[in-house]
């Protein structure tokens, strides 16, 4: 073998940090920080969406109140769909392990209604305010009928018509006043602490 072939290296790998880039990402708005806060609340929201829902029976025991699938469509509309489902998933957990219901109904129910409020997204995202409205109602509904089927086997059938009445009835009127006055609140506190216009508008930009 040639003595310059010999002494020249078969594979040779440079590996080189851009500190300005490094910089910007570990102190900028833009970079580690927008992951830190927006991991932070997404957490934030799923805690609050499974503690209200266990917590306002308690403060309004005549008024059907459920926040879990609010919150599920909240992410369904601003979040990409894997993040939409396994917040879904990890909300439904948190409602299990405090309600003493079998672990991964909730999940199971709230994934639904992610896949449900995603596909509505598609028809309904050049209007806001009515395809907000409609998807609360809808996915109230699905979630307080897909309850009583996968959580209260044991229950009477005249017990469950009676909490589906009165579910089916409240909740097309209060999801969807509920979802018109969180959801701009929700934005409003992403907004401040992330820097953007609202998380929907940064996934059509990308």
């Amino acid at each position: 073998m040639p003595r310059d072939i010999e002494n020249k290296k078969l594979i040779e790998i440079d590996i080189r940090f851009n500190p300005e880039v490094l910089a910007q990402f570990f102190f900028s708005r833009s970079g580690l920080w927008k992951y830190l806060v927006g991991t932070a609340l997404a957490i934030l929201w799923i805690l609050a969406g499974a503690t209200l829902q266990l917590a306002l029976p308690n403060a309004f025991p005549t008024v059907p109140l459920l926040t879990a699938p609010l919150v599920t469509v909240f992410f369904a509309q601003r979040r990409q769909p894997i993040a939409a489902f396994a917040a879904a998933f990890a909300m439904g957990i948190v409602l299990d392990a405090n309600s003493f219901n079998p672990i991964g109904t909730s999940s199971l129910i709230l994934v639904i209604v992610a896949t449900v409020a995603i596909l509505l997204n598609f028809k309904l995202t050049n209007h806001y305010i009515l395809g907000t409205a409609i998807q609360a109602a809808i996915a109230t509904a699905i979630y307080a009928i897909l309850a009583v089927l996968l959580q209260r086997p044991n229950s009477s059938w005249n017990d469950n018509v009676a909490i589906l009445t009165r579910f089916l009835v409240a909740t097309p009127i209060i999801a969807p006043i509920l979802a018109l006055i969180a959801f701009p609140l929700m934005d409003l506190v992403e907004r401040l602490l992330l820097g953007k216009k609202s998380i929907d508008q940064d996934n059509e930009d990308e």
